[in-house]
């Protein structure tokens, strides 16, 4: 036992275990800091406005919930680069028609036309 202390007890050990934990808690906060994605929550759809392919936004009656922080969470955006993009807008579509909620994860921000920034939906759930 005495060696454990020898070892870890010495300054250099010590010095070193203290810098590790410091870039461990630093880079855990930047991490959280660039998304910090999460659920809108269930929401009807008002409006799906399709903008020249690129991009769908599903504008709802009431804001969708917003981890991210973006300007404006009354809408999300669906984009086209999106894997599984045909899937996740015909279920857009499909709940929209039939009335019902849909929930999607999102994660970051978007820039639009219009001046503000969106959360970005990659999944949903309706």
């Amino acid at each position: 036992m005495s060696w454990l202390k020898q070892v870890f007890g010495s300054l250099h050990w010590r010095e070193l275990v203290r810098r590790k934990a410091l870039c461990v808690v630093a880079f855990q906060m930047l991490g959280s800091l660039a998304y910090a994605s999460g659920d809108s929550g269930f929401q009807s759809i008002a409006y799906v406005h399709v903008e020249g392919g690129s991009f769908v936004t599903i504008q709802a009656h009431t804001p969708f919930n917003n981890p991210d922080g973006c300007g404006n969470s009354l809408y999300v955006m669906l984009q086209s680069t999106t894997a599984g993009f045909s899937t996740i807008f015909a279920q857009v579509l499909a709940v929209q028609a039939a009335g019902n909620p849909i929930d999607f994860w999102l994660v970051g921000c978007a820039s639009t036309p219009w001046g503000f920034t969106v959360p970005i939906a990659v999944t949903s759930t309706g």
